[in-house]
This record gives C-alpha cells, structure tokens and sequence, in this order.
C-alpha cells in the first residue's frame, strides 16, 4: 500500500522551498530541531515528523516561496535515490 509505504519511509510533512536562495538560512533556524533538508531539481526540501516545526521554518519565508503539505511517494523516490522525478540522470 502506498500510503504505508510513505508513514514506514519518510517523516510526515514537507516544507518544499521554490527559491533556493530564500530557504539557505533554514538549516541555521532548524537549529536542534530534528529537520532532514534535501535538495533537488533546483528546490529544498525540509522533512519533518512535527508540523510545527516545519510552519516555524516557513514563518521565515513569503507564502509564494513555499508550499507546506504531507509528503508523498516523490518525497520517498528522493529519498532513497537522492533524485527528484523530473531531475536528469
């Protein structure tokens, strides 16, 4: 299943940042906080088990250079390969 696949794989949500440059401070306000950053296909990914910590992070930004959503199968392919989707081989 899927969804079992995601819940055993990956934390729950994502804070997928659109302009790179704005989410470079992230990892300095992650501080302690237990955030896994990835990059790819041009964008940052932050991971986390807490929605909370993720909407900290976010507060940083504007809402066009982010979107905050639970992840996904494409989070866990990043995951596991290091590669987005749409990213060249």
């Amino acid at each position: 299943n899927p969804r079992e696949l995601v819940e055993q794989g990956i934390e729950r949500y994502a804070l997928q940042v659109f302009d790179r440059d704005a989410g470079s401070a992230l990892h300095d306000r992650a501080g302690g906080k237990p955030v896994r950053f990835e990059e790819a296909g041009g964008m940052l990914y932050a991971y986390a088990a807490s929605l909370a910590d993720l909407e900290e992070l976010a507060g940083a930004l504007t809402a066009r250079d982010y979107v905050l959503r639970q992840t996904n199968l494409e989070d866990l392919f990043l995951r596991a390969t290091g590669k987005g989707l749409n990213d060249a081989q």
